[in-house]
């Protein structure tokens, strides 16, 4: 887990430029993505959902760590792993129709996910989950931001949510040890 070794260093460096308020996203599942289906006959690499869930269930312990070790550190774990998850498999909610397919012509025998070279894309991409084979929409993104936003639910922003952060008084945060010392439960 590299990446979870250097958060405490990175976030750590912007805590003393005079950061206090961060928003954290999750890994993504990234194993069932069109990209990686149509490389493995069809099915998930689920190895890499593994990796995924692995790096974040340990992601949120490490961000509780950060906000006792640093006065005033505030932070949303936003778990958007979950909240694009929800949309693949509650498609027609959402009004989704492609789950399987990118939005744009990616070459099976290309090492590349992207869109191929001077294709066009898809004439209606609001029903598709995946722009290119790995990146999700932007009717998947702008809900993730949605529910980053403003969502309650504590699964989904934790242990609130970004607008509740935005609207944290900061000194009163730099007065407290820890804002969340009885909230904080990953």
């Amino acid at each position: 887990m590299g990446a979870l070794r250097c958060l405490p260093t990175s976030h750590k460096r912007a805590y003393d430029f005079g950061a206090r308020k961060f928003v954290v996203f999750n890994l993504l599942q990234n194993g069932c993505n069109p990209y990686f289906e149509n490389h493995n006959n069809g099915s998930c690499v689920h190895v890499l959902n593994e990796a995924s869930a692995l790096f974040n269930n340990k992601l949120g312990p490490a961000l509780k760590n950060l906000s006792e070790d640093l006065p005033g550190f505030a932070f949303v774990y936003i778990n958007a792993s979950g909240i694009i998850s929800e949309m693949i498999n509650h498609p027609t909610t959402y009004g989704l129709k492609e789950l399987n397919a990118s939005c744009c012509f990616v070459s099976e025998s290309s090492e590349r996910a992207f869109c191929a070279e001077g294709t066009e894309p898809c004439p209606d991409r609001s029903i598709y989950a995946y722009y290119d084979g790995l990146h999700p929409t932007e009717k998947l993104y702008m809900q993730l931001a949605t529910k980053a936003y403003s969502s309650e639910l504590q699964s989904e922003a934790y242990p609130f949510n970004v607008e509740a952060l935005a609207n944290l008084n900061s000194s009163v945060m730099l007065r407290e040890k820890n804002v969340f010392e009885s909230t904080l439960e990953f």
